[in-house]
């Protein structure tokens, strides 16, 4: 999904639903708000360029 097609509205309503939550009117322009901000910094961390030397880091399991 690139950034112009994150819809922070519908990611609200089906997040909402699925948590039974009740966004007021009052609370969903700040929800969206950081809805939109998180999408822009998770795209930020996906499009930084890593080098094809970058190993992946070792997994621990008891």
């Amino acid at each position: 999904m690139s950034a112009d097609e994150f819809d922070a509205e519908a990611v609200l309503a089906g997040a909402a639903a699925m948590l039974d939550l009740t966004i007021t009117a009052e609370q969903r322009p700040g929800v969206l708000m950081h809805l939109a901000n998180t999408r822009r910094v998770a795209q930020a961390v996906l499009d930084f360029p890593l080098p094809p030397e970058t190993e992946n880091g070792p997994v621990f399991r008891s």
